[in-house]
């Protein structure tokens, strides 16, 4: 399925701009893997999934897509959809986000030093 941002990233990936791909990513919905707790409100009590990242810290596998997001054996996940830029506001500090991308061969890493770039870059200036 081609998009607008893996169009973007595939272009990214030949000129090694990464600019217009981040403009791209916050307006882009993506899906959170997420498990929703046995008690409370099933719209707004839930965990999002986190995995290890390549640094071994937390990181957050995000996808345009569900069955991006299915790990090994699984057949269904839980989602939540949120834009890019609302994805790195939410995130916590120092964690890595992981792009999974259809067409691609491999997951799009934004290691901690780049998702908190791009989260001081789409605050309201004062």
């Amino acid at each position: 399925m081609e998009t607008p941002f893996n169009t973007k990233l595939a272009t990214a990936k030949e000129t090694g701009d990464l600019l217009p791909v981040w403009e791209e990513f916050v307006n882009t919905s993506f899906l959170l893997p997420v498990q929703t707790r046995e008690e409370g409100d099933e719209e707004s009590d839930f965990q999002v999934l986190l995995r290890p990242g390549p640094d071994g810290g937390p990181a957050l596998l995000i996808a345009e897509t569900p069955e991006l997001l299915l790990g090994e054996g699984q057949t269904q996940i839980g989602t939540l959809r949120m834009s890019g830029g609302k994805v790195v506001q939410t995130m916590d500090p120092g964690m890595t986000l992981m792009i999974a991308v259809a067409n691609f061969d491999q997951i799009f890493v934004a290691p901690k030093e780049q998702v908190q770039w791009l989260r001081d870059s789409i605050q309201p200036r004062e």
